[in-house]
């Protein structure tokens, strides 16, 4: 959930809070309800999901994406800021917990909160942990949030397969995913390659926040040079954009080590 903290609240206290209340849901039975069939898919996202390793796997509860490297840009045309960045994601219900930590001007220390949980989404900002800097909640939130977890299926196709998201097939190489979770509701497109790999996804569903004020541009999410680490493949380098006005903002970039199952 988005907690709505006191001044002086650390944010890592509160991601950590949060995590050990989705791990909770899940300990003591490590199954969930059963998800769709694979045969239920357009054909392409069988596909996906068939050589990219999850036929026949358990369960996915969760995953750990393991970034090797990741890096923010604050504002169009402003520098590139390297960050630590845990995340991990829940699929059951929808839930993504990120937890960004970086040093602004090489010194002082910066920790964002990016987090879908129990159907709300938020952005929180801290310097040196605990002064807010920034935070967004309501309901544009929601739905940008959200619909970061069905970009997502990029990377964990085993998303395609929860019955809270639902497909239509555009065309051979193109389909359109809707996902919903109590009263929020996201959608956007996969544009897929003539190789099986998804390249890109596209929403308008993603609101950029400018100083408090939502604008609605079109977001874009990009995935490439994929990798097989045991018998699953994934893409390891991704990067987000909005398409503003007479221009383009990339201000998220970073490269997957690799991914982490049901650890929790």
């Amino acid at each position: 959930m988005i907690r709505k903290a006191a001044f002086l609240d650390s944010l890592s206290r509160q991601y950590e809070q949060g995590l050990a209340e989705e791990c909770e849901k899940y300990n003591l039975c490590r199954s969930c309800s059963a998800d769709r069939l694979v045969t239920d898919l357009p054909p392409i996202l069988q596909r996906y999901l068939s050589d990219s390793g999850y036929i026949g796997k358990e369960t996915l509860i969760c995953c750990q994406m393991v970034w090797k490297e990741a890096a923010l840009r604050m504002h169009p045309g402003s520098r590139w800021t390297t960050v630590s960045c845990r995340q991990i994601n829940f699929l059951p219900s929808p839930a993504r917990l990120v937890l960004m930590r970086a040093r602004l001007f090489g010194f002082l220390p910066f920790t964002a909160q990016d987090i879908f949980q129990d159907g709300h989404g938020g952005l929180l900002v801290r310097l040196l942990d605990k002064l807010r800097v920034a935070e967004g909640t309501g309901p544009l939130m929601d739905r940008s949030e959200l619909v970061t977890v069905l970009a997502e299926m990029m990377i964990i196709p085993a998303y395609a397969l929860c019955r809270y998201i639902t497909w239509r097939e555009i065309d051979p190489l193109t389909i359109e995913g809707t996902i919903s979770i109590q009263d929020v509701t996201a959608k956007g497109i996969f544009y897929f390659n003539t190789d099986g790999l998804v390249e890109r996804f596209e929403t308008l569903d993603r609101y950029y926040n400018n100083n408090g004020t939502y604008q609605n541009y079109p977001w874009v999410a990009m995935a490439e040079k994929y990798k097989v680490r045991g018998d699953i493949r994934f893409p390891s380098v991704f990067q987000a954009l909005w398409k503003m006005p007479g221009r383009e903002h990339v201000y998220f970039k970073g490269e997957i080590a690799r991914l982490q199952f049901n650890s929790f």
